[in-house]
């Protein structure tokens, strides 16, 4: 799922960012990611008050004595389908069916018109390598932001 490949692109050495996961359908796998140490991830419990434990969270994360704290606050990632009812949840990004936010692949040049039925399926495997190698693109109405392949 690509919720993974942006928390690790976000908590890499090399990007220095801490990120608070809010997982009120207890379903985030932790163990999907690279780089673990900088994803504080909450589980309320079903009938936890969201608005209040996500701005505690925010406050550890920000104030708290722990091993991010040298890290920039990204932001907080609401991992679960955003007609849960999370009111009061400031998230800067939902994963979910409903989310507001655009994952695609980027864009890969298709065959040569030129070229055979015969020949494209000859070279199946060699485009299903290419299209794998790609990367994504992850678009929203303030901005887009890139993950390799």
């Amino acid at each position: 799922m690509l919720g993974y490949a942006l928390l690790d692109a976000l908590a890499a050495p090399d990007a220095g960012y801490v990120v608070l996961v809010i997982d009120p359908l207890h379903r985030f796998d932790a163990t999907r990611l690279r780089w673990p140490q900088h994803i504080h991830v909450l589980r309320p419990p079903p009938d936890a008050d969201l608005a209040v434990l996500s701005c505690q969270a925010r406050e550890y994360i920000l104030l708290g004595q722990h091993a991010s704290r040298h890290c920039e606050f990204w932001g907080t990632l609401l991992f679960g389908d955003p007609v849960t009812p999370t009111t009061g949840v400031r998230a800067n990004v939902t994963i979910g069916r409903h989310g507001w936010l655009r994952v695609e692949r980027e864009r890969v040049a298709g065959f040569s018109e030129r070229l055979t039925i015969e020949e494209a399926l000859a070279r199946r495997e060699e485009r299903l390598g290419i299209v794998d190698q790609s990367g994504w693109t992850v678009e929203c109405a303030w901005g887009s932001f890139q993950l390799a392949g």
